[in-house]
């Protein structure tokens, strides 16, 4: 894909249906009409996911309940597992492809049982064997990115899927992400060392970092 100029766009709905999936098919349906080519959830069971007293981070609290723990505000997020393959029958109907970020091995097994194409893993968790051993048992594709990631670390992860139907994502994890710390050069950095199909995780309120991110080979944007 990276030696195309086909372009694949996956929106980002994380946690924005906010526990509900008459939102999350509403969500779908906006990505669908604005020419996404994918749309990506997040699956997790909080209690296996993060501790009752997490407190929220700055960005968390300036858009939500300040009061509330991130284990609460989690918790009443959380899809139950037959809520995926719901939303998943949602998106094949629509059109666009399902994709899920696990965040825990049971979640891999929810996504699997409803046969997921696609996984994509966070750039939190470039070091989570034990979620990484468990995906790579399923031998599908997978999206990983690498924000906050040295080199290093996305070399160890990627040697565990023996390079194989792995697309890594330069992503800058800030929310959201000031223009002149997108460090678009990275993906001139990624092509070049792992030879890899590479694409950008857009954390920007613009669209110029993704134009520049296309002239450097990008194909696959998330937004």
């Amino acid at each position: 894909m990276s030696n195309t100029n086909k372009l694949e766009i996956i929106a980002e709905i994380g946690v924005n249906h906010n526990g509900k999936v008459s939102t999350a098919k509403k969500l779908i349906d906006v990505a669908e009409k604005t020419g996404a080519t994918a749309v990506k959830f997040q699956t997790y069971i909080t209690d296996n996911f993060v501790l009752k007293k997490a407190k929220k981070v700055k960005y968390q609290i300036n858009n939500s309940n300040r009061n509330e723990t991130h284990y609460e505000m989690l918790k009443k997020f959380e899809l139950k597992k037959n809520d995926f393959r719901i939303i998943k029958e949602y998106c094949k109907k629509k059109g666009v492809e399902f994709i899920s970020t696990p965040y825990d091995q049971e979640s891999v097994a929810t996504l699997k049982k409803i046969n997921v194409k696609r996984y994509k893993v966070a750039s939190a968790d470039i070091d989570d064997y034990l979620l990484h051993k468990e995906i790579s048992k399923t031998n599908k594709k997978l999206i990983i990115s690498t924000g906050m990631c040295t080199f290093q670390d996305i070399k160890k992860t990627i040697k565990l899927y023996k390079k194989k139907n792995i697309t890594l994502l330069h992503c800058v994890s800030s929310y959201p992400c000031k223009l002149d710390q997108s460090y678009i050069s990275r993906i001139v950095k990624l092509k070049k060392m792992f030879k890899l199909p590479i694409g950008f995780s857009d954390h920007t309120t613009s669209y110029e970092p993704a134009i520049m991110a296309y002239a450097v080979g990008a194909r696959i944007f998330e937004k």
